[in-house]
Parts: structure tokens; sequence; C-alpha cells
């Protein structure tokens, strides 16, 4: 009887959590540097194409440091036609020696493309970033 009991009243929220309608949909990119590694001074572009709008877009970036004192600037930028960019935001991070980490929020999104420009002046990292996007549901 006891598990009866437990059977309807499972049976019952799962019946009601299935009217509950969606609120967002939500996908979550990995993206690949231009470059794997960076030495010394060199320049590597972590690209999002063609993005329609979204509601959020959170960036995760890391860079991991693999020798050397690590140094250098990391940009979050827009653009709307792929070859003139700007900064999306003044918020950049500045490469300290070890692995760095950051992270941006835009809402919403106000470009077509994202990259994140990661520009090193001293030792050797590698660049990666994840990118979550979200989109509330209109009805």
């Amino acid at each position: 009887m006891k598990h009866l009991k437990i059977l309807i009243s499972f049976s019952a929220l799962l019946f009601a959590l299935s009217f509950q309608p969606a609120h967002s949909q939500s996908q979550l990119l990995n993206i690949k540097p231009s470059k794997a590694t960076l030495t010394n001074t060199d320049t590597a572009y972590l690209v999002i194409n063609d993005v329609q709008y979204t509601d959020v877009l959170s960036f995760h970036y890391v860079q991991k440091k693999v020798t050397g004192t690590v140094a250098g600037k990391a940009y979050l930028q827009g653009s709307n036609d792929n070859t003139t960019w700007f900064n999306a935001t003044a918020d950049t991070l500045a490469l300290a020696n070890g692995d760095n980490i950051k992270g941006w929020v835009l809402t919403p999104s106000t470009w077509r493309y994202y990259r994140i420009q990661a520009i090193t002046s001293n030792g050797t990292s590698t660049p990666s970033c994840r990118v979550f996007l979200s989109n509330k549901i209109r009805r």
C-alpha cells in the first residue's frame, strides 16, 4: 500500500510537471582557437560565427600557462561583417603569470559575430573558450 501511494504521488508530480511551459532554450559551444598554443609575442582568435539575436551570451575564457612567464591581454570583440571588429566591452583580461580565467556576460547580443582576441607578449599558453547562449521562448 505504501508503494502504491508513492507511485501515485510520483505519477501526479510527473503529470503536473509535463504541463509547465518551457521558459528558455540554451546552447553550449566550445570555441576552437585559431592557434592551439601561443608562444611569446603571438595572437589567437576564438570566433563565434553568425550569432542570431540571443538574450544572454556568457563567455568562459581560460588561458592556461604551459611554460615561461605569461603576459598579455584578452579582449571580447564584436562585428557585424566579420571584418571590422570593435571591443564589445571595456572589460578586458590582463594575463598574469599562471592560469588565467575570465567571464563575460552580454545581455542581449548586439553583434552578429563575436571573438576573443588573445595577445601574448611572453611565455607559452593555450587558450580555450566555452560560450553559453540562452533565449527566452517568446509566445
